[in-house]
């Protein structure tokens, strides 16, 4: 479901409603990308019914239930963190129920720590056994490339990429932005401080902190040769 500015206005929608139709939309997008297989729970086929919809109600109460301790982007985390653990048991034949009730409760604070674990694990890098291995870096850049030229509809210059730069953090999700592009870019340098945080804390970027990238720069310049 694409994500209609002025569909919260034309619905009377409060602060949360309007929140809630945002997760709503990037729900619908993660859940059939990270688990295509699944027949996801069918959304309204009026939108204007979405409202009344059980998937609607359900992202509305995730956000009642953690406005203290999440804000912004971590409320996007949390539901990543959900399907990622839930698709991985789904893959593995286990019979599971996956909809936005997962976002709550005693099992989504479990599946929400076993990410975390994971992610601490996937993302530990040593700089004495960790190199870039060219090939894979071409085709990270160039995933990342394809990726922003997609945000900014395919015109890149820094005016759209600065106003359509939330779209980093959903390609920064779904592993088509590479964190090696985000350090060396000039142009993500120069992007709101809140955007910065959220792709440090999606990409880990901190575990790259002392890594020497003269070597992916070569690289990097063959795609975004436009940032310098």
């Amino acid at each position: 479901m694409r994500y209609n500015p002025e569909f919260p206005i034309q619905m009377g929608f409060d602060e949360d409603e309007t929140f809630a139709y945002q997760l709503v939309c990037i729900w619908i997008d993660l859940s059939r990308k990270l688990i295509p297989d699944y027949v996801h729970t069918p959304i309204p086929k009026n939108i204007k019914n979405l409202r009344n919809s059980l998937l609607f109600k359900q992202i509305l109460k995730f956000i009642k239930d953690n406005r203290s301790r999440f804000k912004g982007f971590q409320f996007v985390l949390f539901m990543q963190a959900q399907l990622q653990v839930l698709g991985k048991l789904h893959k593995e034949g286990k019979p599971v129920l996956i909809d936005a009730s997962c976002l709550c409760g005693k099992s989504a604070e479990k599946r929400w720590h076993v990410w975390k674990l994971e992610i601490q694990k996937a993302n530990k890098i040593s700089k004495l056994t960790y190199e870039f291995v060219a090939t894979n870096l071409e085709y990270e850049l160039k995933t990342s490339f394809e990726s922003i030229k997609k945000m900014c509809d395919g015109e890149v210059t820094f005016e759209k990429y600065n106003s359509e730069c939330a779209g980093l953090l959903k390609y920064a999700i779904l592993k088509k932005l590479s964190p090696v592009y985000v350090l060396l870019s000039p142009w993500a340098k120069k992007l709101p401080e809140q955007i910065q945080d959220d792709l440090n804390d999606i990409l880990n970027l901190t575990a790259y902190k002392d890594f020497d990238l003269s070597n992916a720069k070569q690289i990097f310049l063959k795609y975004f040769a436009h940032e310098s």
